[in-house]
């Protein structure tokens, strides 16, 4: 009933340098469309007066380098507005969802682990929402105050507007293409506070049948939670934990099974990460998976079943429903 994941969507290169810095100067902050998610096309960016994309500020996925809601080159207003005089560094996009927020956000903030940030600068940044309404969520609050940050380091800008020297770090990790060693050393920066030791308890299953809303959904999970717990495997609903809470179980366990989500990214975290077992939901994997595992040399086993099928839903991005969940959940125990 389940069979290996056997490739990746997109390509897990680790590379051990660190990303580099570029400075530019007379830099167009373009903000979100604020009624248009950010890669639905809307022109938001970093830009050379030219009008021409800053690369280094680039929001790429893929080995492709696929742009996400991003222009080659976009037309600018002959005066734009101002920022007003002080160091920036650009901090990229904050997107309010947790596994997101962790691979395209927190990968700009690689140089506080090597050099740290002037105490006076600003990060600018894309989202659409405030810096404090980021904070209202605990494991923002949590991730970004281990790094000493609050919500006044961040600025946006509601309008074009010219900042006349801006500080670029390139991103530590880039989704499905690659990621440097340093993004590992940052999130085990963050997550050293809330290691716990192995205690032998028992594995864990990561199930999504309380999340409101995510990418990934397996709508019929009642039954594999009842099978897991008949198993004497410990049913964890993650989204209801506080983020440091998290990092201390996976840190505990030996064991984490699950469908395939965020949450399984917590492991860059810890610094014994449990194993895993995953289901996915088709053969090809994300690779940002592979490159999670990768930093944090996790091992990792993905599976994927012909009796699970794609069906219409909003509860999620791609919603999915399994033939017979009660021998899908076996057949996952069987797997570990």
């Amino acid at each position: 009933m389940l069979h290996p994941c056997d490739g990746l969507w997109g390509s897990a290169t680790i590379i051990d340098s660190d990303p580099a810095c570029e400075t530019v100067r007379d830099a167009v902050y373009c903000p979100l469309h604020p009624d248009i998610f950010l890669d639905g096309y809307n022109g938001w960016g970093i830009y050379h007066r030219d009008g021409s994309l800053v690369e280094a500020c680039a929001y790429y996925r893929l080995p492709s380098k696929a742009l996400i809601g991003q222009s080659r080159h976009l037309g600018l207003p002959p005066a734009p507005a101002l920022a007003a005089p002080g160091a920036y560094v650009y901090g990229g996009p904050v997107i309010m969802h947790f596994g997101h927020f962790l691979t395209a956000a927190l990968p700009r903030l690689w140089e506080i682990v090597r050099c740290g940030l002037p105490r006076d600068a600003m990060i600018v940044c894309h989202s659409h929402e405030a810096p404090e309404a980021w904070f209202t969520r605990d494991y923002v609050r949590t991730i970004l105050g281990q790094l000493g940050l609050s919500p006044d380091r961040f600025v946006q800008f509601a309008q074009p507007t010219l900042i006349p020297r801006l500080h670029i770090p390139r991103p530590a990790l880039e989704e499905q293409n690659f990621a440097h060693r340093v993004f590992r050393t940052l999130c085990l920066r963050i997550g050293a506070p809330f290691q716990a030791p192995k205690q032998g308890g028992p594995p864990v299953y990561l199930s999504k049948t309380r999340m409101r809303n995510g990418t990934y959904r397996l709508m019929n999970e009642e039954p594999v939670e009842d099978a897991m717990r008949a198993a004497g495997i410990e049913v964890v609903h993650p989204e209801t934990l506080p983020f440091a809470a998290q990092v201390g179980l996976l840190a505990s366990r030996a064991l984490v099974i699950g469908t395939v989500g965020s949450a399984f990214h917590t492991s860059i975290f810890c610094e014994q990460p449990p194993r895993t077992v995953g289901l996915a939901y088709g053969p090809v994997l994300n690779a940002n998976y592979a490159l999670i595992d990768a930093l944090a040399g996790n091992d990792a086993r993905y599976f994927h079943s012909p009796g699970v099928t794609a069906l219409q839903s909003d509860a999620a991005t791609f919603c999915y429903e399994a033939g017979d969940p009660a021998a899908l959940a076996r057949a996952l125990i069987r797997s570990i």
